[in-house]
């Protein structure tokens, strides 16, 4: 039998080095596609409360969402280009079971599952009133389900939210949303956590050995809000060639002089796209037709054109040549 290979949207490893990068100070580990089984049986994202530090009074992002964490945080994803199945209702308690077998860890009281999508679709609906499940919503987008349930089990709808400071950076990740993020982030503190979780992603890629779909889709999203950070924010710590990665043509350009622009070309690659008469803009007549032999110099003029500036003695001169050539 052909092992599974399971494909991954660049948007799952977004996500988690998100939320791991939010989280950082407050004593929660971040781990993104955690196995809890010898199939390809993973938990999208899992949050665990390491460290007995105190939280914050107030998280600056996703403070609704964040404080209502436990020890263990079991969370099913779906990006912007995927559905939610009422099936991953299922599939989330039997991996947080496994999980729990896993780590050897009886009590159930301190896992809480999160499931965060764009939208909830009416197969989901029915499913959970087929069961005797029920959504109470907590606030704009944020549902906890009741009725039989195993495990405290929270919603959150992408598509809901309305963009602020507390909740711009998740609406990224929102099929509503995520292709306006230069629109929609209004905070320059966000801007640059976008811009970090950048370059982690862009770190952690090269370990990657699995296949990733709309990974061009996100780094094309990413990079439009993060264009409107100042260029000396972009820039701070980078090496020359990592510089150039993330500048387009036109933003490094911006910084060269006119020489600099050219240095290195040949003269025929200077030249390259310009018409004609762009090409000779700027020089004086007698350097435009420098290197010219005379014959070239005339050729295409009419006769009145070719006698055109010539002085009444050249002319007659001329008059004089002709005559004797009996051209008449």
């Amino acid at each position: 039998m052909e092992k599974e290979t399971r494909v991954y949207t660049a948007y799952h490893f977004y996500l988690s080095l998100l939320l791991k990068y939010l989280l950082r100070d407050h004593g929660y580990e971040v781990e993104p596609l955690v196995k809890v089984g010898s199939l390809p049986l993973e938990v999208d994202i899992i949050i665990i409360k390491r460290h007995p530090k105190k939280r914050r009074k107030e998280f600056t992002q996703l403070d609704f969402l964040f404080r209502l964490l436990v020890d263990f945080n079991l969370i099913e994803f779906k990006g912007p280009t995927d559905t939610l199945l009422w099936q991953d209702y299922l599939h989330l308690i039997a991996m947080a079971e496994l999980y729990r077998i896993k780590i050897s860890h009886p009590a159930k009281n301190d896992v809480r599952l999160f499931t965060i999508a764009s939208t909830i679709p009416k197969d989901y609906h029915k499913f959970l009133k087929m069961n005797r499940l029920k959504l109470s919503q907590q606030m704009d987008g944020l549902y906890a389900v009741s009725g039989a349930i195993i495990y405290d089990h929270y919603i959150l709808v992408l598509n809901e939210l309305e963009p602020d400071q507390k909740n711009e950076l998740i609406l990224f990740f929102s099929s509503k949303y995520h292709d306006r993020m230069g629109k929609i982030i209004s905070y320059q503190e966000n801007l640059i956590t976008l811009f970090l979780i950048q370059e982690l992603y862009q770190k952690e890629r090269e370990k990657m050995k699995f296949k990733i779909k709309d990974e061009d889709l996100v780094i094309r999203d990413l990079e439009e809000a993060i264009r409107r950070l100042p260029l000396e924010l972009r820039l701070a710590g980078l090496t020359p060639s990592e510089i150039l990665k993330i500048l387009n043509p036109g933003e490094i350009l911006e910084v060269l002089s006119p020489e600099e622009r050219l240095e290195g070309l040949k003269p025929e690659q200077r030249l390259e796209g310009l018409k004609p008469e762009q090409r000779l803009e700027g020089l004086k007549p007698e350097e435009r037709l420098k290197g010219l032999k005379p014959e070239e110099r005339l050729k295409g003029l009419k006769p009145e054109e070719r006698l055109k500036g010539l002085e009444i003695e050249e002319l007659k001169r001329l008059k004089q040549i002709l005559d004797k050539l009996n051209l008449n």
